[in-house]
């Protein structure tokens, strides 16, 4: 068993003689662990793919029947996971979670174009309980609950951000971190995308706040208000990090060929229930922000 692919942001961490991490939550092909400082790291296999805060591994047959609250220990050289399961670090491979955003600057119309074309697909195919979805469902009332404080928070959160009142925009942040179930909650879902998205436009057009300050702020005001993971997910977006199919889409919106822009749409919205969609529209509102 072994690691074949580890995130730079997470290396140094994994390699540190003395690690010491427990599964917070544990899925069929990934394990999400903590240690005793806070500090998060997914290991997960091929099929999920390199993440900002992952580890690949392999087979991945590893993480099966890895119950929660296993513990995990490092060396520097090898991960040992519950009482069995050794896995080497030796053959990773490291991966760098920052896209290339200067790229988008070779064809910012064809950025712009392919930008009004994802607008459009994902208003088509956004899962009805998502806050990409063009109207609250009806058929979840907690989900139409959340669709429309996050609706109202998110038009002051952009409205703030264009007048450059980087205070209103970290309270408007603090109020979204949160919001939602599960361990990505939909708000900090649309926070990263949005975060992730600032990046991308800055490559395009003179931002009204600088992404790096923006994210601090965001990050900073969701710390009391979200769960670990999210956390770390936050804070690797207000950095520009981005899981694999990211680095796809800004690759690809540059470019004239639809396919692999739909592609990494499809495989961004296919990431979780709401997730992936909630975060693309976060993004998509980033390039809409200084309209």
């Amino acid at each position: 068993m072994q690691i074949d692919s580890i995130s730079a942001r997470v290396s140094p961490l994994l390699r540190r003689p003395g690690l010491e991490a427990r599964v917070e939550s544990a899925f069929a092909e990934a394990l999400n662990l903590v240690t005793p400082q806070g500090a998060a790291f997914a290991l997960v296999s091929r099929r999920v793919g390199n993440g900002p805060l992952n580890a690949l591994v392999s087979p991945p047959q590893a993480l099966a029947a890895v119950p929660p609250g296993a513990l995990l220990a490092g060396d520097g050289q090898w991960l040992t996971l519950g009482a069995e399961r050794r896995l080497a670090l030796a053959p990773a491979v490291e991966w760098d979670p920052r896209p290339d955003y200067r790229g988008l600057a070779a064809g910012p119309q064809t950025v712009r174009d392919n930008l009004a074309w994802l607008r459009g697909h994902l208003a088509q195919h956004a899962p009805a309980a998502s806050l990409a979805a063009r109207t609250p469902t009806g058929g979840w009332p907690a989900a139409a609950l959340v669709q429309t404080q996050a609706g109202a928070l998110i038009a002051a959160l952009l409205h703030s951000y264009r007048q450059s009142d980087l205070a209103q925009v970290a309270a408007l942040a603090g109020r979204l971190a949160g919001l939602g179930p599960g361990l990505t909650p939909a708000g900090d879902d649309w926070l990263a995308g949005w975060l992730v998205g600032l990046h991308a436009a800055a490559a395009l057009e003179t931002p009204p706040l600088p992404p790096v300050a923006v994210g601090r702020a965001v990050v900073n005001s969701a710390g009391a208000r979200t769960t670990r993971l999210s956390l770390a997910f936050l804070q690797a977006a207000a950095d520009g990090a981005a899981a694999a199919p990211w680095h796809a889409l800004l690759a690809a919106l540059p470019a004239a060929a639809p396919g692999p822009l739909r592609t990494a749409a499809d495989a961004i919205m296919h990431t979780g229930a709401t997730s992936g969609s909630d975060m693309l529209a976060g993004f998509l509102a980033a390039f809409q922000s200084t309209n």
